[in-house]
């Protein structure tokens, strides 16, 4: 009910907090972090993923059966 109080009978904002808990590792009092985050006003890190396209290109295509036959040497 504590929690409701805080956040003023908003549910999205105790889902919202909620849903920052599930990645904070070590949370040792559930309700008393939701209570300091909805009061403290928690926001979720902003993620430093680095992109790589190393692998970002179009693949070839092959005629297996082709390069097969070539590799077998009957494609004389």
């Amino acid at each position: 009910m504590e929690i409701l109080n805080i956040a003023n009978g908003d549910i999205s904002i105790i889902k919202e907090k909620y849903i920052h808990a599930e990645t904070v590792p070590k949370i040792g009092n559930m309700v008393g972090w939701l209570i300091d985050a909805i009061k403290k006003d928690y926001k979720q890190p902003i993620s430093k993923i680095k992109v790589d396209n190393f692998n970002n290109y179009k693949q070839r295509t092959y005629d297996f059966d082709d390069l097969e036959k070539k590799l077998l040497g009957w494609d004389i």
